[in-house]
């Protein structure tokens, strides 16, 4: 629901709409979240109402006996038949407005109905005290049922409006008894109104804190976000740097700790770089650099492998295989695939005449608690072998020679 408006709003811009009066959009969102609860109120309360009007049949038995089975039929029959409409509204999901329309007329027609066939009786005496029981249909309309607000006027608006001209129509009270008790429902509905245009304030003001609330924990996981990012990631490739490869590496050994195979770190140099820079430039340097890391990028997502920059011109890959020949074939890949670009390198002092990487690569059984610190090591001191062997190569450390030559790739 938040994700919806946010997304298409500015922060800013969203929260500055928050603090008008009553925007619109928070109150669609404040219905939207609402809707199934008020849906469920609003029956449970109708039931409640109905058995509640139905109840009040016993004291009209007893108080007016000329009417009253008129009045226990009404009120069961308006009862009934209400209940009987809004089930049927409920059980085919029609909309809480129109829910809230039938529950606001069945209210009206059980308050209404009342009133007029109670009138016909020669107790005016009763009727006249027991008529104030009326005020209940204005305040449950207007503080029980969550009604729009324009709805609880409407049906509230009514009520009032007969049950307030109905003490004129009993002689026996002098004048002023039948003001007072017009003057009685008209209070019921002003006071009654009152306190429901204020609860809703309170329910409007208490959902726009909390969504406000919701926006800014959501601008401040958004900056967050931005934040480690930033600070993980290598600003001119674009590449995982050294603290996120760390990362990476630990949830690499905890995502597989039940599995069998290896796990592996290579540690890539570009050969004679500092004579590339040095002789085109620092800018053509990176943009060496941004070039090798596109192509040392599909090759790690082609062996699901994660590569990153470790610092100047040199890449850490890391990656699980379940055989050490898969990692020797991924070494050797990113020899081959960098000296495939034929990228032009004027400033080599062997006879080479491109842009070649060396690397070096160590591995360790998952079952054996790898270590990244170590692997690296490990790493360097094949990558050292490899840079000694004449470069455009790679070596695997082995524990027992600290290195093995494993390739047949070279110059």
């Amino acid at each position: 629901m938040l994700a919806g408006i946010s997304n298409t709003m500015d922060p800013r811009a969203f929260l500055a709409a928050l603090q008008s009066r009553r925007d619109p959009k928070v109150g669609r969102l404040m219905a939207m979240r609402d809707a199934a609860r008020n849906r469920a109120f609003l029956r449970a309360g109708m039931w409640m109402a109905v058995l509640s009007y139905a109840a009040y049949g016993v004291l009209d038995w007893y108080l007016f006996p000329d009417v009253q089975k008129d009045l226990v039929a009404t009120r069961l029959l308006i009862g009934s038949v209400f209940l009987f409409i809004l089930e049927c509204c409920v059980a085919s999901r029609m909309r809480l407005f129109y829910l809230q329309l039938i529950s606001a007329t069945a209210i009206t027609v059980g308050a209404v109905a009342w009133l007029l066939v109670a009138r016909q009786t020669v107790f005016q005496g009763d009727f006249a005290i027991f008529s104030i029981y009326g005020s209940i249909f204005i305040l449950g309309t207007n503080l029980y049922f969550r009604f729009k607000f324009y709805i609880s006027v409407f049906t509230s608006l009514i009520i009032t409006v007969f049950y307030s001209l109905s003490p004129f129509g009993i002689p026996m009270l002098g004048f002023w008894a039948q003001a007072s008790l017009s003057f009685f429902f008209v209070n019921c509905f002003v006071l009654s109104l009152y306190l429901s245009w204020r609860m809703d304030i309170a329910r409007y003001r208490n959902f726009l804190s909390a969504l406000e609330t919701k926006v800014r924990e959501k601008q401040s996981k958004q900056k967050r976000r931005r934040l480690e990012l930033i600070a993980e990631t290598d600003p001119l490739t674009g590449l995982a740097n050294r603290r996120k490869v760390e990362r990476l590496f630990s949830k690499l050994i905890e995502d597989n700790r039940s599995s069998s195979g290896f796990v592996a770190a290579l540690l890539i140099d570009v050969d004679f770089f500092k004579s590339y820079n040095d002789l085109l430039g620092h800018q053509a340097g990176d943009k060496c650099l941004i070039e090798l890391t596109k192509t040392l990028q599909d090759v790690a997502t082609r062996n699901d492998a994660i590569v990153g920059r470790y610092g100047g011109e040199e890449f850490v890959v890391i990656c699980k295989k379940d055989d050490t020949k898969f990692i020797m074939q991924l070494t050797a890949e990113f020899c081959e695939k960098i000296e495939e670009m034929q990228i032009p390198h004027p400033g080599r002092s062997d006879k080479g005449m491109f842009v070649t990487i060396s690397a070096g690569a160590s591995y360790c059984a998952l079952d054996q608690e790898p270590d990244m610190s170590k692997l690296i090591d490990e790493a360097d001191h094949a990558l050292y072998r490899a840079k000694s062997a004449g470069r455009a190569t790679f070596r695997i450390y082995n524990e027992t020679f600290h290195e093995r030559e494993n390739s047949s790739f070279g110059m």
